[in-house]
């Protein structure tokens, strides 16, 4: 057992990203906390957000500067990802920010960092002020590159060039329908549409 424990330990990496957060597109930052990102023995990833800063302090700098942009980062060496958001957003959402970190096959470098204002503590309002009950929190997601692969497009075509070599010589018609033939092809596309689209929205609305 006592070996057993000793090898989880062993196996177990971290690796602490300090985010740091500007109102003034960089002329001027403050730390915002550390994400820190667990690698556990089975190779999966796991990751806490640990703020370092008084949730009034981040609450009343977004108050007064409510038509600023929101900018985030991380720096390594030779490696800086950054992200942005809205700071009415971030105060309907109380604060409470979602992360998402993509990280390179090794798991030691950020390849990107993603903010969103957490729309499950959202609450409508408005008005750009700080929400009762409000406190700096955040949800971590990771993202491996091996986990984000492009649309195996090659092996649609292929699949799709098969079946109509298979028509021309006679062979039996699949009946299916186009969705239920190909849906494992499909599901890739739209996932990997979604996070692009969302990445692009959030550059969007940062500018």
């Amino acid at each position: 057992m006592i070996f057993l424990l000793a090898l989880l330990c062993v196996a177990a990496a971290d690796l602490t990203l300090p985010i740091e957060y500007s109102l003034d597109d960089w002329q001027t930052s403050a730390t915002l906390g550390n994400i820190v990102v667990r690698e556990a023995y089975n190779g999966n990833f796991t990751g806490t957000f640990k703020p370092s800063l008084e949730s009034n302090v981040l609450g009343n700098a977004l108050q007064n500067a409510p038509k600023s942009i929101y900018r985030i980062r991380t720096q390594q060496p030779e490696v800086t990802a950054s992200s942005s958001a809205k700071p009415c957003a971030l105060l309907d959402a109380k604060l409470v920010h979602s992360f998402w970190v993509s990280l390179d096959q090794s798991g030691k470098f950020v390849q990107s960092l993603t903010v969103f204002p957490d729309t499950a503590f959202a609450t409508g309002d408005t008005s750009c002020k700080l929400q009762p009950k409000s406190s700096l929190a955040g949800i971590v997601q990771i993202v491996g590159t091996e986990q984000l692969k492009s649309p195996d497009t090659q092996s649609f075509i292929e699949k799709m060039e098969k079946e109509r070599r298979a028509r021309q010589h006679g062979a039996e018609t699949d009946n299916r329908s186009f969705l239920a033939k190909y849906w494992m092809y499909i599901v890739p596309v739209v996932i990997f549409m979604a996070i692009s689209s969302m990445g692009q929205q959030q550059e969007g609305g940062a500018q």
